[in-house]
């Protein structure tokens, strides 16, 4: 069984930094764009890009199948293009009240592809997910992340979330 780590951040204090902003006017210039997929929107570029990356992709290889395809979706998912293509993808994000009628981020499958990874995409996209959410009414987010998976961590870490 995998070793997973529930972590958790209050959104209300929550904002974009300066450094993120220039990170994300970097990537621009070196022609990556971030765009946002709405939950009725068209899915057929990202279904594509899920299909054609299954090896790296697996568990939005079943999210597609089980719900894309049959025209349901959670949320939006927020991409990352590079030369039209998608390389990278946070989604779908919703959000829902809790049990105790708190509104909650339920942020969805969060990858960029492995040719594009330490770029700083993946903290960027993170960032920006969190702000959508918290602008949508979160007051918290909540993930899991595996133990082992040291990119995610570092990234959600960073963002000031806490077991």
């Amino acid at each position: 069984m995998k070793n997973i780590i529930r972590l958790e951040r209050k959104l209300k204090n929550f904002k974009l930094s300066r450094r993120l902003q220039t990170l994300l006017d970097t990537l621009e210039k070196e022609g990556f764009f971030l765009r946002v997929i709405p939950k009725n929107g068209n899915f057929s570029e990202y279904v594509d890009y899920v299909l054609q990356n299954k090896r790296d992709l697996m568990p939005e290889v079943k999210y597609t199948e089980n719900h894309l395809l049959k025209e349901d979706s959670w949320g939006e998912i927020l991409v990352v293009e590079n030369e039209g293509k998608i390389v990278a993808s946070f989604g779908p994000n919703r959000i829902e009240k809790d049990k105790k009628e708190k509104m909650r981020a339920r942020p969805g499958y969060f990858t960029v592809l492995p040719k594009f990874r330490k770029k700083k995409i993946g903290t960027v996209l993170w960032w920006v997910g969190l702000e959508r959410m918290k602008k949508m009414g979160a007051s918290y987010i909540e993930c899991s992340v595996e133990k082992e998976n040291l990119p995610a961590l570092k990234i959600y870490l960073g963002s000031g979330m806490n077991e």
